[in-house]
């Protein structure tokens, strides 16, 4: 009797601490996914430098923030027709299941185009080409604003 309650005790125990690592690992929230068609390191190196080299800035990434199938389908297609800019570009979601989701770009912390997304919506091609249109748009304000 003393083997069959030793072995039900130390079964319960290993269940209870493997469930809570479980629990552990659902919690933790993906990372924001980076595609960049060129960029260049970031801050110093932990590594001694040669003579000739030097430290590069990273420019002109594509950072995903979307939770749901529609804003990473969204994000996929920016990311493949966009030609780069030079500025790091942010695509952001809101997701609500009942109403849809809210996708935004931001660029330099500003909100250049935003669009709601019904729950079982298909229109990405378009609306990916009204998003680029959009970001060049605003880069093409920033670089007239920035000449004069």
């Amino acid at each position: 009797m003393k083997n069959i309650f030793l072995f039900f005790l130390v079964f319960c125990l290993a269940s209870c601490s493997s469930s809570g690592k479980k629990e552990e690992l659902k919690n933790t929230e993906p990372e924001s996914k980076v595609s960049a068609k060129t960029f260049e390191y970031v801050g110093t190196p932990s590594f001694p430098l040669r003579e000739n080299q030097q430290v590069k800035k990273l420019k002109g990434v594509v950072v995903q923030e979307t939770k749901t199938r529609i804003g990473y389908d969204f994000y996929e297609r920016f990311s493949f027709l966009w030609d780069g800019s030079g500025k790091d570009i942010i695509i952001k979601e809101l997701a609500n299941p009942l109403w849809g989701n809210l996708i935004w770009i931001e660029v330099d912390n500003n909100k250049v185009w935003q669009k709601a997304f019904g729950p079982r919506s298909r229109e990405i091609e378009e609306t990916v080409a009204e998003a680029i249109s959009a970001t060049k748009n605003y880069l093409n304000f920033i670089r007239e604003g920035n000449s004069e």
